[in-house]
């Protein structure tokens, strides 16, 4: 799946999640961004508005997930941004997709995981 000009924005404040997860999708061919905290996803991707697939938690610190969701989507409405938490309760996916996210990953996720987001919001990959 080389690809250099499709990128991934990864927004995790765990750093070993991060790794974890830009790991995962590299190993699909597809160079990672990544992002600790909500205000700083909003200056990558401020910076980098042709990213088209962008992976949030919910819970960062400075600007929470649903708050640099909604930014990213004033900048760019039609990017595909996948909800992700570790905090997974019954009614959380359906909130998070109605608070205008793409789709919803509850941690841990695995590669299978991540490819099947890919298939099912990028046909070319």
């Amino acid at each position: 799946m080389e690809n250099e000009t499709f990128r991934v924005l990864v927004v995790e404040d765990h750093k070993y999640n991060q790794l974890v997860i830009r790991k995962m999708i590299e190993s699909l061919g597809l160079p990672v961004i990544t992002a600790s905290n909500g205000k700083e996803a909003i200056g990558i991707f401020s910076a980098a508005p042709d990213i088209p697939l962008v992976f949030m938690d919910i819970k960062l610190p400075e600007m929470n997930g649903i708050q640099a969701m909604n930014e990213i989507r004033k900048i760019k409405p039609d990017t595909v941004i996948i909800a992700e938490t570790a905090y997974a309760m019954p009614g959380d996916k359906e909130k998070l997709l109605e608070a205008g996210f793409d789709d919803y990953l509850a941690k841990p996720f695995t590669l299978e995981d991540i490819k099947q987001i890919f298939r099912k919001h990028f046909a070319c990959l």
